[in-house]
């Protein structure tokens, strides 16, 4: 019947585009098909229980996830190459913007496809499939901020081995060797040694976080780590106590020794950074402690969880994440890749467009951080020449 009518240029082209979105349905099927799959063959619906068993995760699950993950990317891909290639010019409107918001879709659900299938095929060899990982679990003390986050005082080894998970005892950085005073010896780069030097972020372990790209900090880290200290890790996961409020949330309250009352999502902010300087005041090695054994006995809380809801869990994490209270680095470049599409690694962009950025560094160590806000407006004026006259206002 629209034989005719596509043998106008203009027509045809207005035709092209709403047959090729019909026809994008059936891949569009096929991919619900296979999400569905992965969905089911993942544990991460709260009806199969825990993520982890007996501090466990099951990493052949993600092995049969990988091929319906796969078809899921490429089925999404097939029905975004069908919009795509449909003509631009003589469309109406309505088909131009019915494309378009078409393509914006597809767009947005690609890039999660695509993280969908890397996760799939890169977390088994995370959590230490064939080799052995280890990733340093950073603490941040957000009472004394640094850069990006808070004071990273104190950290464990998390150790991978075929999906066992074994954190050990959480240690303060104080008890680190000294870091050498020279930029080159230490293997800063150059911005960061010409940016922080001056404040002390070459000759101190929790300075080393100074700058707000987080890869940044966590590759100087992980490298003073190793030539320092000897110690080897692949990578840093740091968490501060916002994000163990919300996983608090999903575990349920904690006893800790010498605390007078459970910790719990609600108080866990308020214990950490303020309560435990009043509690040990004269004794810093113990607060650090306290703080640490926090730490640790959420995550174990979370490993040990055979009846956890695993829905939950996964929310609470991808809260911490989306508002970066919990940032990861790897120094392997495909994994790394993988946590930048997911948006988690703390790091700054050098993408087009203007941004506003206030960072706070608490060189003088006072912890006050924990009383202060933070209040900022910013307005600007285009003329008609295209310059712009801006005006920011930050009141702490």
């Amino acid at each position: 019947v629209t034989l005719p009518l596509r043998l106008i240029p203009p027509l045809k082209h207005n035709m092209a585009v709403p047959i090729a979105i019909a026809g994008s349905g059936q891949n569009l099927v096929a991919a619900g098909d296979a999400g569905i799959q992965v969905l089911e063959t993942l544990p991460i619906q709260s009806s199969q229980g825990s993520l982890f068993r007996d501090g466990k995760l099951d990493l052949n699950s993600f092995a049969a996830a990988l091929a319906p993950a796969r078809r899921l990317h490429t089925d999404l891909q097939e029905a975004r190459d069908r919009i795509a290639a449909t003509p631009t010019r003589f469309l109406l409107p309505t088909v131009a913007n019915a494309r378009a918001l078409s393509l914006q879709s597809l767009d947005e659900v690609l890039a999660q496809a695509k993280a969908a299938a890397a996760a799939t095929e890169l977390l088994p060899s995370m959590f230490g499939q064939g080799d052995s990982r280890t990733w340093v679990l950073g603490a941040e003390n957000n009472a004394e901020l640094r850069g990006r986050g808070g004071y990273l005082g104190t950290f464990g080894l998390l150790t991978a081995q075929n999906g066992r998970l074994d954190l050990g005892d959480f240690r303060s950085v104080g008890s680190l060797p000294d870091l050498p005073t020279d930029p080159g010896e230490l293997g800063a780069e150059p911005e960061y040694a010409r940016q922080y030097l001056s404040l002390g972020g070459i000759s101190a372990w929790p300075n080393l976080m100074m700058s707000p790209d987080f890869p940044t900090g966590a590759r100087l880290l992980t490298s003073s780590l190793d030539d320092v200290a000897g110690i080897a890790a692949d990578g840093v996961i740091s968490v501060d106590p916002v994000a163990l409020s919300y996983l608090l949330e999903v575990t349920g309250p904690i006893e800790i020794p010498d605390i007078p009352e459970p910790i719990t999502a609600d108080n866990v902010v308020e214990w950490t950074l303020n309560r435990l300087y009043f509690e040990y005041e004269d004794e810093s090695d113990a607060r650090r402690e306290q703080l640490s054994v926090i730490a640790k006995a959420v995550w174990e809380e979370i490993v040990a969880g055979a009846d956890m809801d695993t829905g939950a869990l996964v929310g609470a994490l991808s809260k911490a994440a989306a508002e970066r209270h919990l940032v990861l680095f790897s120094s392997r470049p495909q994994e790394q890749a993988l946590f930048r599409s997911l948006e988690l690694t703390g790091e700054l962009t050098d993408s087009p467009g203007d941004y506003l950025l206030l960072v706070g560094q608490n060189i003088g160590e006072s912890k006050m951080d924990y009383y202060l806000s933070r209040h900022i407006t910013y307005s600007g004026r285009l003329a008609p020449d295209g310059t712009l006259t801006a005006s920011a206002t930050i009141r702490i």
